[in-house]
Order: structure tokens, then sequence, then C-alpha cells
């Protein structure tokens, strides 16, 4: 169950980041999938924009979302035949599809918490 702190902390930490959709997502997978699953990625491991306002190269946007790929994979995701380059494009049911997987490992781990 996603609380509202829970989405302003999301929020947060990529506001300030202002950059193209490719990148946003890169950020917003590593993100969730580091809050689904505590230090499943090294904060120091996702590639940030040097300066606010500025882009990150897509290299480094590929990196994000390879990471972000095999991170959803080891927390139990199906990724299969999902790669960099289709979210980088932005193909929605992918997109979406991924992020529903993560979402659904976060509450199914909290409720086995509880």
């Amino acid at each position: 169950m996603c609380r509202l702190h829970d989405v302003k902390y999301i929020h947060s930490s990529i506001k300030d980041v202002r950059c193209t959709h490719a990148c946003v997502i890169s950020l917003f997978c590593s993100k969730l999938i580091n809050f689904s699953q505590k230090d499943t990625i090294h904060e120091q491991a996702i590639n940030k924009p040097a300066k606010p306002g500025a882009n990150l190269s897509v290299y480094q946007c590929h990196e994000n979302l390879t990471l972000a790929i095999r991170s959803a994979q080891a927390i139990g995701c199906n990724v299969v035949n999902i790669g960099p380059e289709d979210l980088y494009e932005g193909k929605e049911h992918l997109v979406l599809g991924l992020m529903w997987q993560v979402i659904r490992v976060s509450s199914r781990s909290t409720l086995i918490r509880v």
C-alpha cells in the first residue's frame, strides 16, 4: 500500500532533476525499485545530471535503465524481452507493465511484514 508520504519521497528525489522523458523514466524506475525493496540499487550507482537543468547522455540513460531492469528481475519481476531501448523509446505497455510488477512486489512484501 503506497502512502502519501511515500509518493512525496519518490517525487522529491526526482523533482529537482529537469531532463528528458527517458531520463525521468530511468531515474523513476530506480527510485521506485529502491523504495519497494530497500538498498536494491546503490544510490551512487544511479547516474544523475551533473547540474540542475542538465540532461543525461543517451549512454547514461541506458545504463540507468539496464540497472533498473536487472534490479527489477532480482526482486522477482518477470522481465522477458524488455530492454533498455524499449523503455528509452517510451513504449507505454512495457513501462507500465514493469512499474506494475514493481508495485506488486512492494505490496506483497508489505503484506508479508505485517
